[in-house]
């Protein structure tokens, strides 16, 4: 990729696939390239702020101390019945460095809790591993993807007019039901995937070409038709925000100048419906390594690409 060009990423939600996300960001880190503009969505938006404002200088080893402590160490008597545990586990009681749960409280009829989970512990995780005085002067632009309320509507944070602090990071995550909105300037924000989970729109609209975007999707299109409920959970979730990454993709005014490469998670094997919340150490693990792989491979196809047109021009 010409240095004249400025490179963008575009770092979709995903919950636990984010692993995947991280292992692509590792190898983008050790290639030596430099993002001019990063968008993310949920946990996209988290591996862009651990990308940019890492402390001591080593984003990838932010990347990973975040991933590590994420992990659970689940015992069970297959693979299958580990990350449906794990999944489970996470859903009820959260996990130590993202999540407190509630359940008990609303088990015992308490009706002023308004979520299943807080996310306390992962504003404390957050401000541990993230310089956020660095991240404001980086070099890159950031933009954070949530859902405003009252009004309904995407909003972008912008690193050039806003400072991007923990509370953007917990409101661009903040999944309905599972988390509380997060307030920010008196107004409520929820999880940016509900509309851009892709965030394409805000580099095309923020960033002036030609540029090279790479999109780091963590829900691909594509599966058998459902033998079960399980694989029908697990389908619906691809289906819902693959469907939503795929009309993004279509109607993306793209300038000729610029090009986009498109990155989606293509597990090497069959997820479960409980995925996007399968934290269990073996899966961030594989995905972490799936992830490497296919940046590798993207950008080696990117360059043989180049170097085809070059000998053709």
């Amino acid at each position: 990729m010409p240095k004249a060009r400025k490179l963008a990423l575009a770092l979709s939600g995903g919950n636990a696939l984010g692993a995947f996300q991280a292992g692509a960001l590792a190898h983008f880190i050790r290639t030596g390239l430099e993002a001019d503009f990063v968008a993310g969505t949920s946990i996209g938006a988290i591996n862009a702020a651990l990308l940019l404002g890492a402390r001591d200088r080593d984003p990838e080893g932010s990347l990973r101390r975040f991933w590590q402590e994420l992990a659970i160490d689940i015992l069970a008597l297959s693979r299958e019945q580990q990350i449906e545990w794990a999944g489970l586990s996470s859903l009820i009681f959260g996990r130590p460095t993202v999540s407190r749960s509630h359940i008990g409280s609303l088990l015992a009829g308490q009706r002023t809790q308004n979520a299943l989970q807080d996310q306390g512990p992962l504003a404390h995780t957050l401000e541990r591993l993230i310089d956020f005085d660095k991240l404001s002067r980086s070099k890159t632009r950031l933009a954070v993807c949530a859902i405003g309320l009252e009004p309904d509507e995407p909003v972008v944070f912008d690193s050039e007019r806003t400072r991007i602090e923990t509370a953007h990071l917990l409101a661009s995550s903040a999944i309905p039901v599972l988390f509380p909105p997060v307030v920010i300037d008196g107004r409520a924000h929820v999880d940016g995937g509900l509309s851009l989970n892709l965030p394409l729109e805000p580099v095309l609209a923020l960033l002036e070409p030609p540029f090279d975007c790479i999109a780091v999707d963590l829900f691909g299109l594509g599966g058998r038709v459902p033998q079960s409920i399980g694989e029908a959970g697990e389908r619906v979730q691809s289906l819902i925000f693959g469907l939503q990454s795929q009309r993004i993709l279509r109607t993306a005014q793209v300038p000729g100048n610029s090009r986009l490469l498109h990155i989606p998670y293509r597990p090497a094997e069959p997820e479960t419906a409980a995925k996007a919340f399968d934290y269990s150490r073996e899966s961030i693990r594989t995905r972490w390594k799936e992830g490497e792989l296919a940046m590798r491979r993207a950008l080696a196809d990117c360059e043989s690409a180049k170097q085809k047109t070059e000998r053709v021009g």
